[in-house]
């Protein structure tokens, strides 16, 4: 116990001081992408940065990046997307510091989605948020370890989420089949038809 507790505080001291070496400056990160290529598929990797689909109008897809961070850390994020066919993958690359700590303050990745129906969609991510809304989709895998879930205004064929300690939240939500897991999170719905459903905790 006594040594979890000197590891704490020598981690909270760390990160102290590496703040007091940035001056506490601030850099706002703003990185975004255009394109107009149909997607059908789509899969999004992260880590600690927050996830937000939204669905648009128009023809053009917009992948922004954007958050505000330490001054000397503002090149340690990277936005990438590879595309193959009709089926795209986004990754965020956070880069760990000397020290081997993440340094940040507040980070999202906002995909903005000119289409009504996704075939294939698949978000992964450790401590960020996955928010998702007012998307069809056939087949929906949300992974989040200690990030929560929110879904809203959605029509699902299968429907599958699974976090640690993070929370679930469906709202309006329509799905033919469901697999919802989690560990210490709760579970929340609000007008949630889950069809064929199936629930887990540990």
């Amino acid at each position: 116990m006594e040594i979890i507790l000197i590891l704490m505080i020598a981690t909270v001291g760390v990160a102290l001081l590496y703040q007091r070496s940035n001056g506490g400056k601030t850099h706002h990160l703003h990185k975004q992408e255009r394109f107009t290529e149909e997607i059908k598929n789509l899969q999004v990797e992260s880590t600690s940065v927050d996830v937000e689909v939204v669905k648009v109008e128009g023809e053009e897809w917009r992948l922004t990046l954007s958050g505000n961070v330490y001054e000397k850390d503002k090149d340690h994020f990277t936005l990438s997307h590879e595309q193959k066919g009709n089926n795209l993958t986004l990754r965020v690359t956070e880069e760990k510091t000397r020290v081997g700590i993440q340094m940040r303050k507040d980070m999202k990745l906002l995909i903005e989605a000119p289409v009504k129906t996704i075939g294939s969609f698949m978000v992964e991510t450790s401590s960020g948020d996955i928010d998702v809304e007012g998307l069809a989709i056939h087949h929906s895998t949300l992974t989040a370890s200690s990030g929560d879930v929110t879904i809203a205004d959605m029509i699902h064929e299968n429907l599958q989420i699974q976090t640690s300690s993070g929370d679930v939240l469906l709202k309006n939500v329509q799905s033919r089949n469901t697999d919802i897991h989690t560990s210490s999170g709760e579970v929340f719905g609000e007008k949630f038809d889950f069809g064929t459903g199936v629930f887990g905790s540990s």
